[in-house]
């Protein structure tokens, strides 16, 4: 895992892609306590799980560190209040290279299939 560490230092963006259950979660989950502990502040948003893995999310955030984000599971919540959070940050200016945000999932983000939106995102 350190060389997924090393790897979040040379770039801004990470994109996984593969089949349904083929460990795209498992493997964002294990590698956030390596950036924890590499100084990062981590947030793993969560849109693409029910309550009840949820809850074993937050538990592991706790545990290792980082924080867990579900915004589906919060009343009037959603992803794109996420998205919209993130873009006022960008706006701003705020400097973030001390963090490390993980989205599961994209398809929640916006829409894949448009260019348009993908690319402003």
């Amino acid at each position: 895992m350190v060389q997924l560490v090393q790897l979040v230092q040379l770039v801004y963006l990470v994109v996984l892609v593969a089949m349904p259950n083929a460990g795209k979660t498992a493997l964002a989950t294990a590698i956030c306590p390596d950036m924890v502990k590499a100084g990062y502040k981590v947030v793993y948003v969560n849109a693409d799980t029910g309550g009840g893995n949820a809850k074993r999310y937050i538990r592991l955030a706790k545990q290792d560190g980082y924080d867990c984000l579900v915004p589906d599971l919060v009343t009037g919540g959603s992803m794109g209040d996420i998205v919209s959070k993130l873009k006022g940050v960008a706006d701003a200016g705020v400097d973030m290279s001390d963090r490390v945000f993980l989205f599961d999932t994209l398809k929640k983000m916006t829409d894949v299939i448009q260019k348009r939106p993908l690319k402003a995102l």
